[in-house]
């Protein structure tokens, strides 16, 4: 409107043939008004950067702490993981929610502002530029939808490929000894390609539907701007006002067709923020009760299985059928049988990763579920076959094993040199600040069995009253097992520890062995004693 009034202005200086000088101080104001939207120009690109570091810091926070208000349960149950995976796919679309909300709005409102002054000016040509833009809008709605519905209903096939994608991530000398790479491309490609061929089809088909929309569009402009220059001609425009009515038009447009596809995009996208909020309620499955009883978890406790039956939710199986047992202050105790017996689920039942179906596991005489859950965690040393080590420093590694106290480097120390990796870690690039990752500089790779010696050491830096040992020295040489467990059974005493280990070099050194068949304790005594029955444990030795 503004830059219409100079250019009048210019016009009526030189048709009465005045002085250029009078143009100035409009002139000086023009300047003045594009200083002010370069400012907030530069303030809004400014805006947007900080906005998206501070959503991209805000959305792995959000995201994360909601994964660690949820139990291990939860993150095993795959209708929990299915969601979680989709949010994580999709968390692009999420993140950008709000801000296609905020760009919606900054398209609408100048749109109606600018179809205002055309209206003002010509109220015809206001109603033919809407009209054009109507058939564009509903071609670009109908197969934008189509777009993300084909992305949404091939979530699954995305996922799959991006499993075969991962498989060329990191060390790929297995497959390229296996041959297999070949093989794992086109299987990646072969759903590539078929995701793009749904892609292309609807592009090809909205191209066909936007070249009729685009035919009907400029049949309107061709009206408008038929309006616009018979009004020149009749003297109803100025100069002036033809800059301002065609700047208008192409505004209307443009503004109402970017808000309609930021209005699909919000629609198409939806559900996926339907998603991230059932996300965001899912409760966990297991929790503290609102009163719990305290007992000292510092101490030895004794645990007790009455009774219980065990059946994973969806699974129509019982892994237990009335198991009853009783494990000592003070006990070691091995458990072993044959893969599929049953052992891990007991691990998981004594930690409370589930509660039985029927029956009782009580601590001190006090059933599980009247305790502090967070508590009785933090009285559990884990050690399993599936442990982790993270790629930070090797002192993180270890102290994460207790993050929740102030870091003690002398204990640290000790439980490395118990767990036999104080030499090795002294021997890598930088030591115990060594990162577990040769992408960092300085860091470096180890290999299994230093990695396990590593999670011994989490373990014992830990300081547990119940020590869980799963599988926990597989990668390790047999020399090296010997003296970890003679440290490990030093370690142990006034502790309870559990042991599920197919090493019977390991079983035999427990105080007590229970063997699981089935679902059921078919043995328990001591290694001397169970060799003598000639049965199942006597069998697997």
């Amino acid at each position: 409107l503004y830059v219409g009034n100079i250019i009048d202005r210019a016009v009526a200086i030189a048709t009465n043939h005045g002085q250029v000088s009078e143009i100035y101080p409009w002139l000086i104001l023009f300047i003045l008004i594009l200083g002010i939207e370069s400012v907030i120009n530069l303030y809004k690109r400014y805006s947007d950067i900080v906005y998206n570091h501070l959503l991209d810091i805000f959305m792995d926070v959000f995201r994360t702490k909601k994964n660690l208000e949820l139990d291990p349960q939860t993150h095993i149950d795959p209708e929990f993981v299915s969601k979680r995976n989709l949010v994580e796919w999709n968390m692009w679309k999420i993140a950008g929610a709000p801000e296609t909300i905020i760009e919606i709005f900054s398209k609408l409102i100048p749109a109606i502002l600018y179809t205002i002054v055309l209206i003002s000016y010509h109220w015809l040509i206001g109603v033919m530029v809407v009209l054009s833009i109507i058939p564009e809008i509903i071609s670009n709605m109908r197969f934008g939808k189509r777009i993300w519905s084909i992305w949404d209903s091939n979530s699954d096939d995305k996922m799959i490929w991006n499993a075969y994608r991962n498989a060329f991530w990191g060390n790929i000398s297995e497959l390229k000894l296996l041959g297999a790479g070949q093989y794992i491309l086109k299987k990646m490609t072969d759903i590539q390609y078929n995701f793009t061929d749904k892609l292309v089809k609807n592009e090809k088909s909205r191209l066909s539907s936007l070249m009729l929309s685009t035919l009907i569009e400029y049949v309107f402009l061709t009206f408008s701007y038929l309006l616009l220059f018979q009004g020149i001609i009749n003297g109803e425009f100025t100069v002036g006002s033809f800059f301002v009515i065609t700047s208008s038009l192409w505004a209307v447009k443009n503004q109402l067709g970017q808000f309609f596809e930021d209005v699909t995009r919000l629609e198409s996208n939806a559900k996926f923020v339907d998603d991230f909020i059932l996300f965001l309620d899912w409760e966990p499955a297991i929790k503290t009760v609102t009163n719990p009883v305290e007992i000292n978890f510092a101490k030895p406790y004794e645990i007790e299985f009455r009774n219980v039956w065990f059946k994973y939710p969806h699974s129509q199986k019982w892994i237990f059928k009335g198991l009853n047992f009783k494990i000592t202050k003070d006990e070691d105790l091995a458990i072993v049988g044959k893969n599929g017996a049953g052992k891990t689920t007991l691990i998981r039942l004594v930690m409370r990763i589930y509660d039985p179906d029927q029956g009782e596991i009580l601590l001190n005489g006090i059933p599980l579920s009247q305790l502090d859950l967070e508590k009785f965690h933090s009285s559990i040393g884990l050690l399993n076959q599936d442990y982790r080590i993270y790629e930070f420093s090797i002192q993180e590694n270890i102290h994460i094993g207790n993050a929740q106290k102030p870091f003690d480097k002398k204990i640290l120390f000790n439980s490395a040199k118990k767990a036999h990796a104080h030499k090795f870690i002294e021997e890598t690039k930088k030591g115990y600040d060594t990162f577990m990752t040769n992408e960092i500089e300085g860091g470096q790779e180890l290999s299994g069995g230093q990695k396990q010696r590593l999670a011994i050491a989490r373990t014992f830096y830990r300081n547990p009253t119940l020590l869980i040992l799963d599988e926990p020295t597989s990668a390790i040489d047999a020399l090296a097992e010997e003296k970890i467990f003679n440290s490990i059974f030093k370690f142990a005493k006034d502790r309870n520890v559990l042991i599920v280990s197919h090493r019977f070099s390991t079983v035999k050194k427990a105080g007590r062995i229970i063997v699981i068949d089935k679902g059921q304790i078919v043995e328990d005594g001591d290694h001397d004693t169970l060799m003598s029955h000639n049965g199942l444990y006597q069998k697997m030795y």
